[in-house]
């Protein structure tokens, strides 16, 4: 045997080696059943926590919603909005007439039942 060594038994306790503080002392974390009932049980509520204000801020913004209000243009802004509309309608009235359409549309026409309370 080496001199300074000493032999160690672990299972008698007597020839072990003293430490001198406490912090030397590893720590030796057990998972208990307690600590994992803890952690599903936080997950659980944190869920229940997201589902909650997910579910107020839509009823807040769908349910609860402020009526619209009907927007006002400036001049410049109508005169442009109003070009627009005459573009548009204009470009409906100045497509060419094909007669076989008109007379096809007529005849759909013809055999369309129109009903009016």
């Amino acid at each position: 045997m080496i001199q300074g060594q000493s032999i160690v038994n672990p299972m008698n306790p007597e020839s072990l080696p003293q430490s001198s503080s406490a912090s030397q002392v590893p720590f030796q974390s057990r998972s208990t059943w307690r600590k994992k009932l803890l952690v599903v049980f936080g997950v659980i509520i944190a869920c229940c926590g997201i589902t909650a204000a997910a579910t107020a801020w839509w009823v807040k913004r769908n349910v609860y919603a402020s009526p619209l209000q009907p927007v006002t243009l400036s001049l410049s802004e109508q005169s442009a909005f109003d070009q627009k509309v005459q573009a548009l309608s204009g470009a409906r009235s100045e497509a060419p007439l094909d007669p076989e359409a008109v007379a096809k549309k007529e005849a759909e026409e013809r055999r369309t039942i129109k009903i009016t309370a």
